[in-house]
């Protein structure tokens, strides 16, 4: 590879990250294995212990200030390519000279803007359309993604395309553990609380079906996101105590939390890829998720799939699982298995 320096923007895998930012981490550590001679430098607004302090580059300014500090700093300390794997807006306000890519997670902004926090929309919308036109080249992380990019901005269909899709981490295998406060037969679901993961319709399934199976709870695993009230106000009354919301769950937790859930169940509305189906696959868990968005891609026939909008389709989905666990379990396993971090980094990097 010709590429001697990559600049990664990783201020989204701080803390305790999820979906893109957990996306960032992986992707970014695959990378940098994967190229041991190319110097990367891994931009953020403090220093993060998950990467060698060598390699970061710490801003200290904040929002959108932070991609001016970036544009200022690169135009002083230039870098052969720089990668954006959250943001538009440094792609967008870049100047031309400038060698760049772009990872393009889902179209929620586009697709569902009354389910997502109306800022992070007007700034994608503000941003996309420029950051197309100054990319060398576009990654997605699933065909139904890139589906809707070029549906929604045709001009993204004449940049080469790059497929990099999540994959679950080495540590996501089936656990033995019990270190969690659980029940013994529970349907797990894992994400961010926010409308467009329809838990509201899972919680209704879960009351129909709650008094044929008496041992079985649900659990909600999640931390707090947008109109999370709306939620919470939906539990039913008379399932107070078989309704359990978890919180955000320690990603050291995840597989125990996986392993010893009875289902997995994501009936989301939309998802750009859906890590969580993958995990609970790769842990030996049963899944049941939607038959919308890129769902359907990434569990093939590995899970029960339904319609998030029909309550009936997903009580009965639960009642399949439930009564043939181990067929979705042995596929669920081997579909886990045709992912890598490792095969996703060299795509990117072969297009660097």
């Amino acid at each position: 590879m010709a590429t001697k320096s990559i600049g990664i923007d990783i201020r989204e895998t701080a803390g305790n990250p999820t979906g893109k930012g957990r996306y960032t981490e992986e992707i970014t550590r695959a990378m940098i294995k994967a190229a041991p001679d190319t110097k990367f430098y891994l931009f953020n607004s403090e220093p993060n212990e998950k990467f060698p302090a060598e390699m970061q580059v710490s801003l200290p300014a904040r929002g959108l200030m932070w991609h001016f500090a970036v544009r200022r700093h690169l135009l002083k300390n230039p870098v052969d390519f720089y990668f954006s794997s959250t943001s538009f807006i440094y792609p967008a306000i870049a100047p031309r000279t400038q060698k760049l890519g772009i990872v393009v997670h889902d179209l929620v902004a586009f697709l569902h803007p009354k389910n997502h926090h109306w800022f992070p929309v007007l700034v994608e919308r503000l941003t996309l359309g420029l950051a197309i036109k100054k990319t060398a080249f576009i990654t997605t992380i699933s065909q139904s993604t890139w589906n809707d990019l070029t549906r929604l901005k045709p001009a993204a269909a004449a940049k080469k395309v790059v497929f990099a899709p999540p994959a679950v981490s080495e540590n996501f295998i089936n656990t033995e553990n019990k270190t969690l406060e659980l029940p013994e037969k529970f349907i797990l679901t894992v994400g961010t609380l926010e409308p467009r993961k329809n838990i509201p319709s899972l919680m209704k399934a879960f009351e129909n079906i709650a008094e044929k199976h008496p041992d079985l709870h649900l659990c909600i695993a999640g931390g707090i996101g947008w109109k999370t009230s709306g939620i919470k106000n939906a539990v039913p009354e008379k399932l107070t105590t078989r309704i359990h919301f978890l919180g955000y769950v320690d990603y050291s937790k995840l597989a125990e939390l996986y392993s010893r859930a009875t289902i997995f169940a994501y009936p989301s509305l939309y998802e750009g890829f859906g890590i969580p189906p993958l995990e609970a696959m790769a842990c030996g868990t049963p899944v049941l998720t939607s038959n919308i968005s890129s769902l359907p891609e990434v569990v093939g026939d590995a899970a029960y799939l339904v319609n998030p909008l029909n309550i009936s389709e997903i009580e009965t989905g639960i009642e399949e699982l439930l009564k043939n666990p181990e067929t979705y379990r042995t596929k669920g396993l081997e579909r886990a298995k045709l992912f890598s971090w490792e095969k996703s980094a060299k795509e990117i990097l072969i297009n660097i």
